[in-house]
């Protein structure tokens, strides 16, 4: 006869598992369930199979600790070139002096590895300040034994306690190493720039984490697929339709802006498409507010909001959304100057009155107009001519270079943008200093500053150089941090469950490696068992 649903769970005669279970203790951690818990399903399990096993929570618990510390020793010894990071502030777990457990606020700073997209762990600065963030960031890299004797490139978002050009965290990062770094600025945040002041400037600021004060913003806040879609008048706007392995790859939100931007261009309404629901506000993701207005628009706002709801979404659509699609398509880091000088000219053909206003927040986050990111565009320029001027440019630059002492870093001041150009090199006012000879640029503070050689070309020799005449550069570094995004609610995660940095590093390390062990949804037929 069968045996009663627990007539096989007799301690008895139980035996023990005696290996560690490595690969569960990895699915465990993914799905964030207790030691206890996951004994006693993994118990269940077995026992199901007719094995006469028992595991037990501390089996459990060792394993996930062995595993934890297995991933977090493997950044031993990485070699790493390109550095981004982004931080948040959360609240994690931690033990108090009196050996109690407790929930603590922090800011976390979450590293990867570029261009492969590997997490590295976090860093916790003693404070907000930059110069505490960056050696932070340094102190890290050397604790988790990553070695950076060839780091050339850091990336972040615009924040003026990142790039600072007096106490900015990537000024203090440099002093450290005692050389200059590339600067990759996130093209995308700079992008919700101008977007969000404009929002602002024509419906107010916000209330709350989630809110706004402004009749749009309170309107586009709520559920708007109940909304039905009216025959609205369509935006006269050039939009581009995405080839479809782009597409493919935008995540949920940054899709549903493609299809929405689409529809108000086009006039053609997929079925049902007005019920699809949109992500909730956040004001650090401003682009599911661009995909709110844009579907208040398709549904008719209100008569006295029209003319501000229309301003908004054929900015949305001519300028904010094509810069995103840009560094979609091309996300290289020589084609950061070229994307915004793409925003430039959308913007002058679609702003309109708003035009001036928006300048002055282009030029707040315009760092891919500094020389150093302009030299390296001209290196990865598609013409021959243009990738020529840049070698002779930088040659140029190295023969007026005067010898310094090690440890020198040069300031890294913001170009003043020439919002006239008509080729993304003309962005920056170029020079030639009477008295020194020297290659000099007009930075925001209206004086003249020295042009210096981009960091990734500093270590190459003059024929080495003169190869990128022939074939353009491709660094293989990512103009916007998108990346660094995805992996920072992962930090928040495990720093929320377990305490201790390694642990809580080694935690995040196992959940990924569970990713690429098991997807997320389990399909027999292309799941395959690898032996180890």
């Amino acid at each position: 006869p069968d045996p009663g649903p627990t007539d096989h769970l007799t301690p008895q005669r139980n035996a023990y598992v005696t290996r560690k279970i490595r690969r569960t203790a990895c699915e465990l951690g993914r799905a964030g369930l207790s030691d206890e818990e996951s004994a006693r399903i993994l118990t269940c399990l077995v026992q199901d199979f007719g094995l006469d096993i028992v595991i037990t929570g501390k089996k459990v618990r060792e394993s996930r600790e062995a595993e934890r510390l297995l991933c977090y020793k493997l950044l031993k010894d990485i070699d790493v070139k390109a550095v981004y990071f982004d931080g948040k502030a959360d609240r994690e777990t931690a033990v108090n002096y009196g050996g109690n457990i407790v929930k603590e606020e922090v800011s976390h700073y979450t590293l990867v590895q570029y261009p492969q997209e590997r997490y590295l762990g976090f860093t916790i600065p003693k404070s907000g300040s930059g110069k505490h963030i960056g050696e932070s960031i340094v102190e890290y890299l050397e604790r988790a034994g990553i070695k950076y004797d060839n780091l050339e490139m850091i990336g972040c978002d615009g924040t003026g306690v990142n790039v600072g050009y007096k106490d900015g965290a990537l000024l203090h990062i440099e002093r450290m190493l005692g050389r200059p770094l590339m600067r990759a600025i996130c093209i995308l945040h700079h992008a919700e720039l101008p977007f969000r002041h404009l929002f602002v400037l024509l419906d107010g600021t916000t209330t709350g984490p989630k809110s706004f004060a402004g009749p749009i913003g309170r309107t586009v806040n709520g559920d708007l697929w109940l909304l039905p879609i009216i025959d609205f008048q369509k935006i006269d706007v050039a939009f581009t339709p995405l080839p479809a392995e782009i597409v493919d790859k935008l995540s949920t939100d940054v899709k549903y802006l493609y299809k929405i931007c689409l529809i108000a261009t086009t006039g053609v309404v997929p079925p049902n498409f007005g019920k699809l629901k949109i992500g909730p506000l956040c004001h650090s993701r401003w682009l599911t507010l661009a995909a709110r207005i844009v579907r208040y628009y398709l549904s008719g706002p209100k008569k006295k909001h029209v003319d501000a709801v229309r301003t908004l979404v054929t900015y949305i659509i001519g300028v904010y959304f094509n810069v995103h699609a840009d560094a979609k398509y091309k996300p290289d880091l020589v084609f950061g100057p070229v994307h915004l000088h793409h925003e430039i000219q959308l913007i002058k053909k679609y702003a309109g009155q708003h035009k001036e206003f928006l300048h002055r927040y282009v030029q707040i986050n315009g760092f891919y107009c500094h020389p150093e990111n302009v030299l390296v565009a001209m290196l990865g320029h598609s013409e021959r001519f243009v990738r020529l001027g840049a070698v002779e440019f930088i040659r140029r630059i190295r023969r007026g270079r005067s010898t310094v002492d090690d440890g020198y870093v040069r300031p890294f001041i913001l170009a003043a943008i020439n919002f006239e150009a008509e080729n993304f090199w003309e962005i920056t006012k170029f020079d030639v200093d009477k008295e020194t000879d020297k290659v000099v640029y007009w930075t925001v503070k209206g004086t003249w500053d020295e042009v210096t050689e981009p960091p990734i070309t500093m270590r190459l020799y003059d024929d080495e150089l003169g190869r990128f005449i022939e074939q353009p550069l491709r660094t293989n570094y990512s103009c916007h941090t998108q990346a660094v995004e995805r992996l920072v609610p992962l930090t928040s995660s495990a720093s929320f469950r377990i305490a201790g940095q390694i642990r809580q590093i080694g935690e995040a390390l196992v959940i990924l490696k569970a990713r690429d062990f098991i997807p997320a949804r389990v399909v027999r037929k292309s799941f395959r068992l690898e032996d180890g």
